[in-house]
């Protein structure tokens, strides 16, 4: 019985040394230190829609101009009215473009951040999962042991030498993962899909108290760009019946379907609004009583990895006992983290509605 326990403490000291996938320090340059404020610029200049709303902004002026004419010197009322509409559309529509030409470049900050969190996020996933496979490595090791000593079958032994086979082979999956919101990241800023960085991302948790949910929906409704635009929708097809001629071509009738549907888009976009606020607010709430459970639980993970580590000093537990234990807190603090970040944007969401 001594010799067996013998046997069996060897294997697990011969298992404590394993695999590291180093770097070739010689050889390897240094990444391009990328912030978000960088990236968002990088975005901005590549971004062909914000190029486009440039081109048309420029359009809309020219046509102002023509319409201003047509309108001074036009030589029947239908004329003049047609003109005057089209006038006050585009007069809208330039408004609306340079408020939609900011939200685009939130937009593009706001997604340059989620992708840099996605990278960081994804490699320490793949630094994990080789942490996780190394003590598989030693379970594996001591289990050929005991199936030498027959304290294991050899069906049992071949399950678990399948199970870590398997997870060998997922590594490249993750690395591709990783290799994917790079060339992501790199498609927005325009540069080479296998450029990589050093990534700087700042980000932090901070509850959200003391909200008026009602008031503050109301307060961003008035806000918000989609609603404007439609708002501004009503408007037009308001004053096109107010100034109904027969001359323009189309019924009295049609007009008040137009308007009428106008009405009811804006209505449709407020409501919509109103319950996309409303559901990024239960979001964060959920998120927040999550996050206190999971430090909750880390705290007792914690406490239950002292006792272990007891249990090992009076030889009721092994090393690999407390790695494995190291590892899940390691793997639940990685979880409070995504949380934080997850919270972080959703938080971004509410104080912005426009990213929504």
């Amino acid at each position: 019985m001594k010799k067996l326990k013998y046997l069996l403490c060897a294997a697990i000291i011969s298992c404590s040394s394993f695999t590291v996938f180093a770097k070739d320090v010689a050889t390897e340059t240094k990444p391009e230190v990328l912030t978000v404020a960088a990236a968002t610029k990088k975005a901005i200049a590549h971004s062909a829609t914000i190029e486009n709303l440039g081109y048309t902004a420029e359009q809309n002026e020219e046509n102002l101009e023509d319409l201003y004419d047509s309108i001074r010197y036009g030589q029947t009322s239908v004329e003049v009215i047609r003109s005057a509409v089209q006038y006050m559309q585009i007069t809208l529509k330039m408004k609306e473009n340079e408020t939609v030409t900011d939200v685009e470049k939130q937009k593009l900050e706001f997604s340059a951040s989620k992708l840099f969190y996605s990278i960081l996020s994804a490699e320490k996933e793949l630094e994990l999962y080789k942490k996780s496979l190394a003590l598989d490595d030693k379970s594996l090791k001591i289990s050929e042991v005991k199936a030498k000593l027959g304290l294991l079958t050899n069906v049992e032994l071949e399950s678990q030498t399948k199970d870590f086979n398997k997870k060998q082979t997922e590594i490249v999956s993750k690395q591709t993962d990783i290799d994917t919101a790079y060339q992501s990241l790199n498609s927005t800023m325009g540069e080479a899909p296998t450029k990589k960085y050093e990534l700087e991302l700042s980000y932090s948790y901070t509850p959200l108290e003391g909200v008026d949910l009602a008031a503050y929906i109301k307060k961003c409704t008035e806000k918000n760009s989609n609603i404007i635009s439609k708002t501004n929708d009503v408007a037009v097809a308001e004053y096109q019946l107010k100034n109904y001629a027969s001359e323009l071509g189309d019924s009295r009738k049609n007009y008040e379907i137009k308007a009428t549907q106008a009405r009811r888009a804006l209505d449709d976009a407020k409501a919509n609004f109103a319950t996309n606020l409303t559901n990024c607010y239960n979001t964060i709430m959920s998120q927040e009583i999550s996050y206190d459970n999971n430090l909750k639980d880390l705290d007792y993970m914690q406490k239950q990895l002292l006792i272990l580590q007891t249990k090992y000093k009076l030889g009721k537990a092994t090393a690999l006992d407390i790695e494995k234990s190291e590892l899940q807190i390691t793997e639940l603090k990685e979880t409070i983290d995504n949380q934080v970040f997850e919270h972080f944007s959703k938080v971004q969401q509410f104080n912005n509605p426009e990213l929504l």
